[in-house]
């Protein structure tokens, strides 16, 4: 992405507890790589099972993983101790390392075959995931358990999230 440099920036200078890795964002300015890629679908289904699912409540063991698989640390916002990982040809993975609610998140471009795979994705871990409203949010799923998973999927504008969250 051309102007992703000049966006991070702007970011940064916006938002006074957030934190931008220029370096980062140069290194991804300079393979034309897209914060907030276009995946296929079965990609996102596997960067959130594999960072977020598999490593659920332990926010260190995400952030190890995505080193390893050579994702940056682009973004930091101290106050909600929150951490953006970009990699130039997957999905952008973001941790929240709060020891009370920890919480992954998976940013792709909207996709129309992601609420379905989403949705199989849950059930097909957690049979007795129920749905349940949350304003501002397209869908929240929550499986009972101890810990309780609190799974939920948003579209705003031209992108989707998909969250993680261990009560």
């Amino acid at each position: 992405m051309k102007y992703l440099v000049l966006i991070v920036s702007f970011l940064a200078l916006t938002a006074c507890s957030t934190r931008v890795d220029l370096g980062a964002a140069a290194d991804l300015a300079a393979m034309d790589a897209e914060v907030v890629p276009r995946v296929d679908t079965s990609v996102a289904i596997r960067t959130f099972d594999k960072y977020c699912y598999r490593n659920r409540a332990q926010p260190g063991r995400v952030t190890a993983a995505l080193k390893a698989d050579g994702y940056k640390l682009l973004v930091t916002d101290r106050r909600s101790k929150m951490f953006g990982y970009a990699h130039p040809r997957r999905p952008m993975v973001a941790v929240i390392n709060e020891p009370s609610e920890p919480a992954c998140l998976v940013f792709v471009q909207r996709d129309p075959q992601l609420a379905n795979a989403y949705n199989r994705f849950v059930r097909a871990r957690h049979s007795n995931a129920r749905a349940v409203s949350v304003p501002d949010l397209d869908s929240v799923v929550i499986a009972p358990g101890t810990p309780s998973l609190v799974f939920a999927r948003d579209v705003d504008g031209t992108d989707e999230l998909m969250m993680l969250i261990v009560e």
